[in-house]
């Protein structure tokens, strides 16, 4: 059952879905009331964090990094499916990632990674972010079709995201 997956993919804590009609249990969920006939208030039992090093990275090929959007693998945070024509780390990793500091416009990260990976930021993709590593431009990749990822080499790091809103600089040398 697709319905609901992406809860667990974008980091949603609480979904409202339809009720089953086996009834309210759905693996991932816990119910918690049944606000309307037929629909169920549940808590997601284990969103993704903010921010998050993933074991395993993976091109997005067409329709099968499509389809692999909702495997238990990508969901759970363990695998991520890359877009881009850029490399990728090749071996898996095992890391951790502390969100520093959360602003609009402005994210920073504390990672830890055993080999060179993908930290993913469990927030919207789009091309005005940009993303540097210990203060070194890197690529912001799309990850998982909708989120921001940097690829990051092993070691302790400081990942950051900023947003520059595409045309500010030719505006303001229009201003």
């Amino acid at each position: 059952d697709l319905l609901g997956a992406g809860d667990l993919l974008l980091r949603v804590e609480y979904a409202l879905l339809p009720t089953p009609a086996a009834g309210p249990e759905r693996p991932g969920y816990t119910a918690l009331t049944q606000p309307l006939p037929g629909v169920t208030l549940y808590r997601v039992n284990a969103p993704l964090p903010r921010v998050f090093v993933a074991t395993r990275a993976l091109p997005a090929d067409g329709q099968t990094g499509r389809d692999a959007l909702f495997s238990p693998a990508v969901l759970e945070g363990r695998e991520v499916r890359v877009d881009g024509s850029a490399p990728l780390p090749t071996e898996p990793t095992e890391g951790r990632c502390a969100c520093r500091s959360f602003e609009t416009g402005r994210i920073e990260a504390r990672c830890t990674l055993s080999a060179p990976g993908v930290v993913v930021f469990v927030e919207q993709s789009d091309p005005g972010w940009k993303a540097e590593v210990d203060g070194h431009p890197t690529e912001v990749r799309t990850a998982n079709a909708v989120l921001r990822g940097a690829v990051v080499p092993a070691g302790a790091h400081t990942v950051r995201l900023r947003f520059e809103p595409r045309g500010v600089p030719s505006g303001a040398v229009m201003t």
